[in-house]
């Protein structure tokens, strides 16, 4: 019996739609990592292009390996506290801890056990 993680039908189907290589959250952040950095950095569009194609090797670089990192990052950046400035985590208020939670946003107005 062969191990999962060797098997080309397990990767195939667990691989993340990828667009040259790198994960589709991680061609928009590079995206908007670039038109919003060459906003700040020259007020322009101009730079856009190169920002973003030195953020997208960085990517691409990152998730050769790993396809599946940025799903990891983004998955834990959701769980992170927000801070006193949002208020109490959501699911904070709901579960007990930080995690991620499959309610909806609307959980402030819910109490715990009205169904």
């Amino acid at each position: 019996m062969t191990t999962p993680g060797k098997e080309p039908l397990f990767l195939a189907i667990t691989r993340p739609a990828l667009y040259g290589g790198v994960p589709s959250e991680a061609a928009v952040a590079c995206l908007m990592l670039g038109v919003v950095g060459s906003m700040i950095v020259a007020g322009t569009m101009i730079l856009f292009f190169p920002i973003s194609v030195v953020f997208y090797g960085i990517a691409r670089l990152v998730s050769a390996r790993d396809p599946l990192i940025f799903a990891v990052f983004f998955a834990w950046l959701r769980s992170q506290p927000r801070g006193r400035v949002f208020g109490l985590h959501t699911s904070t208020k709901w579960w007990g801890g930080v995690s991620m939670s499959p309610l909806s946003a609307d959980i402030n107005e819910r109490k715990p056990g009205r169904g």
